[in-house]
């Protein structure tokens, strides 16, 4: 069973010939030997087959040009972020390192914090103890 829920999401790409050849047998040794695998394999040949058949299609000039625009944007080294926003694809490796800095730094503060609570924390509670007076009587008592 572990065997299986491992190589189950593989047979797509066995089917399409993507996976080295050493997955490639591990699939094939499954397959033999599991029912449920064997018949996905040919429901994803039967798939193919009906696919094939069908006649081609031209696509929109607008997604053609769409596509052509977003590869030469990727060659020239700019790459898609927020809302059209382009960032040049050499200065993302510097954001990486940054936000790690950044991240850091906050993890320190919040352990010195920890360390100081911890260590100073009874210390604190005793100089409270002393500074604290007690309260004054409200009412005078009668004599």
């Amino acid at each position: 069973m572990f065997e299986h829920a491992r190589i189950y999401p593989l047979l797509s790409s066995y089917h399409d010939g993507e996976l080295s050849p050493i997955v490639t047998v591990r699939v094939e040794n499954h397959v033999k030997g599991c029912a449920v695998c064997r018949e996905e394999c040919r429901c994803l040949t039967d798939v193919t087959n009906v696919v094939r058949r069908l006649p081609r299609q031209e696509a929109p000039v607008s997604l053609a040009q769409l596509l052509r625009q977003r590869i030469d944007a990727e060659v020239r080294g700019m790459v898609p972020i927020f809302r059209g926003e382009l960032l040049s694809s050499r200065s993302r490796p510097v954001l990486i390192p940054a936000l790690s800095i950044g991240a850091l730094i906050i993890l320190c503060l919040v352990g010195g914090v920890l360390l100081l609570d911890f260590y100073f924390g009874p210390v604190a509670q005793q100089v409270n103890a002393v500074l604290t007076l007690p309260s004054p009587p409200t009412a005078v008592p009668p004599c």
